[in-house]
């Protein structure tokens, strides 16, 4: 009796055992076929027209349409609103529903996870059909981040020129004014915007076609911003030249108000994007450029070197505290220069060129930018 009661233990035990073996295989199993069952739900998720719960808005009546094409439109709104029209409202509605879920960036994690499970296992059966498909809904992932974005974005700089050409030049130009429009309002939507395009940044690491998403994300927005504040810098240089005071005043003026931009724009950058590039270099640039062109002509025809002398000044005290003076006084150091430092240089190097023959008008239309 005892030998058979020791005899049905172990086979239970055996049993047992074995039903735990099962188990653990049955759910490595369901593990790994997880990796592949996941590509219904990112299908569904990355294409907007199918996303559940999105409701489009209704469309605009004709004569509604109608009525905003011919109210008059000022230089900002008309420029801002060039690309608008090619927009379809409800397909970057459905991009943003899509984006904005709670579960969208979690299921690009997994769908990491999933393409590096297949990657490491192309020997599968049907593992390199799947892998194709996982990447081709990477790359329509970081698509709609792209496009979200430049649409929030400029949507964002549309609201901002229609509220600023509300206004009167002078009052539009007020630092009261400017900032909260120009930068509290950009910077309002970077926590929505900066996980999403963190989580581009990151597929760009490992997807040479992200990469170029990601680009294209980084021009839309340097884009955005120079359509919008462009404008808003040449007039407001034009203001500072045509000024009551003294040439270094003017000057002075205008070199505070550049630096003091392409700072806040740099700032503003870093809250979208980890790494600078040359883009953003390119775009100071740009957005400077102006301020050697309004000074240019008048420190050509300045003649009093005490004059000149405190310009050089000026316009060393806005460059960086670590410029070497040797670099700065190459005469072609500004020819190496990048982003705002370029126009700065140029300017010194006119400067310095004016004092060593202060009489000499040069032609203006000689330049060195």
């Amino acid at each position: 009796m005892r030998t058979s009661t020791a005899a049905s233990v172990s086979a239970a035990e055996r049993l047992l055992e074995r039903r735990e073996h099962l188990q653990a295989l049955a759910d490595a199993i369901a593990k790994q076929l997880d990796y592949f069952d996941r590509l219904s739900h990112l299908v569904r998720l990355v294409d907007p027209a199918n996303a559940a719960g999105f409701v489009p808005s209704p469309p605009t009546p004709q004569s509604e349409r109608t009525l905003h094409d011919q109210m008059p439109t000022s230089p900002l709104d008309a420029l801002l609103d060039a690309d608008a029209h090619n927009v379809d409202v409800d397909e970057d509605e459905a991009t943003r529903f899509v984006c904005l879920r709670t579960d969208f960036l979690p299921t690009l994690d997994a769908m990491e996870e999933s393409i590096e499970f297949l990657t490491s296992r192309a020997k599968y059966r049907e593992a390199p059909a799947y892998l194709e498909k996982f990447m081709e809904c990477r790359l329509k992932a970081c698509q709609l981040i792209q496009r979200h974005a430049a649409s929030a974005w400029l949507g964002l700089a549309r609201e901002v020129a229609r509220k600023l050409e509300a206004k009167e030049q002078k009052e539009r130009h007020r630092e009261a004014s400017l900032i909260p429009l120009l930068y509290v309002k950009f910077r309002a939507v970077a926590p929505e915007l900066r996980p999403l395009v963190a989580a581009l940044e990151r597929l760009a690491a490992r997807d040479a076609r992200c990469a170029d998403i990601l680009d294209e994300c980084r021009s839309s927005y340097l884009d955005t911003r120079q359509r919008l504040l462009g404008p808003l810098t040449e007039e407001r240089l034009s203001m500072a030249e045509q000024a009551d005071g003294t040439l270094v005043h003017r000057a002075l003026d205008s070199l505070t108000y550049i630096t003091s931009a392409c700072s806040e724009e740099r700032a503003l950058y870093a809250a979208f994007f980890a790494q600078p590039d040359a883009g953003l270099a390119a775009y100071t640039g740009r957005l400077s450029q102006p301020l050697y062109e309004h000074l240019r002509t008048p420190i050509l025809r300045e003649t009093d070197p005490r004059i000149l002398e405190e310009l050089c000044a000026v316009v060393r005290a806005h460059l960086p505290a670590d410029y070497d003076d040797q670099i700065q006084d190459n005469a072609r150091s500004w020819e190496q220069a990048t982003g705002d430092m370029r126009p700065l240089l140029a300017l010194q190097h006119v400067l310095h060129r004016k004092l060593e023959h202060p009489d000499q008008v040069p032609s203006e239309s000689c330049s060195v930018m």
